[in-house]
């Protein structure tokens, strides 16, 4: 049998029969949302791999984690940043290297017992993060006019190298500046239902979150 790598402690049973791995906690806690929302909260185990450097560690050792064996579906999360296809090849490598089923494009679900599936964010093909995908649900709201004004008031202002390099992660902070409880990371903003699950952004995510 393998043994866990050492600098894995001994992961908790899994008790659920299909189980999301995130990057962190960010996307932990927003998958878990959008799963209650979804109604599907019961028969998911939704579990923060502590980074994208770590999904391959994490995967080995989850593969020999008791109760792993009666997983029926595995969907596996991972920001596209400035590189979609390196994103997904580095996942569906990850995949293969523990032993799973390793789909050829992003959101096709593959093999048995598990089922994996690999979820590129925002949508599979363009660069970006969860919270492109975010942003894309709230683009409508009239908090956004706002938002783009203060960016475009930075860039007037502040030399080049003082300017967000996440430019995402900032305008989502700065949209949720203005929320009722502006001091929420963006997991827990997804828990106090600031994000819209019912745009259509989120439709792609949803219909494979189902079809899981």
């Amino acid at each position: 049998m393998k043994r866990l790598s050492p600098e894995f402690k001994p992961f908790k049973p899994v008790e659920r029969p299909k189980v999301i791995l995130t990057e962190g906690l960010d996307g932990k806690e927003v998958f878990c949302a959008l799963l209650s929302h979804l109604g599907l909260i019961e028969d998911f185990e939704v579990r923060d791999a502590g980074g994208k450097d770590n999904l391959r560690r994490y995967l080995r050792a989850l593969v020999i984690t008791p109760g792993f064996r009666d997983v029926v579906s595995l969907g596996v999360v991972r920001d596209a940043n400035t590189y979609p296809e390196g994103a997904f090849q580095s996942v569906h490598d990850a995949l293969e290297a523990a032993g799973l089923a390793a789909p050829e494009k992003p959101f096709d679900a593959v093999g048995k017992h598990p089922r994996t599936t690999i979820m590129i964010l925002p949508n599979g093909d363009d660069r970006g993060e969860l919270e492109d995908l975010l942003l894309k649900s709230v683009e409508d709201d009239p908090a956004m006019d706002c938002v783009e004004q203060y960016f475009e008031c930075l860039k007037n202002q502040l030399n080049d190298h003082m300017i967000p390099k996440k430019l995402a992660k900032a305008r989502a902070h700065a949209f949720l500046a203005s929320r009722r409880r502006p001091s929420l990371r963006l997991g827990e903003a997804a828990q106090a239902g600031y994000w819209p699950w019912n745009n259509p952004a989120f439709d792609s995510l949803q219909s494979t979150l189902n079809n899981l």
